[in-house]
């Protein structure tokens, strides 16, 4: 399960952690969720080469900014850096989502979409690819909020249940659209 919030470093403080033994034995003392720190930088540095090389498998990475960057070689489990590499690509998943204009699903959502009579899109992932979903917000008679599977009266999905979710609004007309 992807994190909502992390706690995240800039390229110098990703720097200052690698490099200086105090700084991450700091980190390691500090009671902080290993899960809740990324790199800001290392997620920019996956999108780039993303772009470029494809999808970033962790070791491989790890050894490419170890070189690019000649730091001495790390354990690709359980070091500062692959903790950060491994957390960093899951924030580039979730930074991705938000821009894309998707939170995590809520009760406030669900009724703001009742009230602008809207359906809700739900972001799916899966091994074989994402694709989103369109539900049917409602309020059952039991007073819970849900978001109806698409020709479901019976499953959906709830606020909670880790969900990213948008109020599905049409796209403002354009002079280009319109030009189509």
């Amino acid at each position: 399960m992807e994190r909502e919030n992390y706690k995240t470093l800039n390229e110098q403080e990703t720097r200052d952690l690698l490099t200086s033994e105090e700084q991450s034995q700091a980190f390691a003392n500090s009671g902080m969720e290993k899960w809740e720190l990324a790199s800001e930088w290392l997620a920019d540095l996956l999108d780039e080469r993303s772009k470029t090389d494809g999808f970033q498998y962790n070791s491989k990475f790890q050894q490419w900014i170890e070189k690019a960057e000649g730091w001495e070689e790390a354990d690709e489990n359980g070091s500062v850096l692959s903790l950060l590499i491994y957390n960093s690509q899951s924030f580039r998943r979730v930074r991705a989502k938000r821009q894309a204009g998707y939170e995590m699903l809520t009760e406030a959502m669900i009724h703001q979409a009742i009230k602008e009579k809207r359906k809700i899109e739900i972001y799916s992932e899966s091994i074989i690819g994402d694709s989103t979903k369109k539900g049917t917000p409602k309020i059952l008679n039991d007073g819970r909020s849900v978001v109806m599977y698409p020709r479901s009266r019976t499953k959906g999905w709830t606020p909670g249940s880790a969900e990213w979710a948008k109020i599905d609004r049409p796209e403002p007309v354009t002079q280009t659209s319109l030009a189509l």
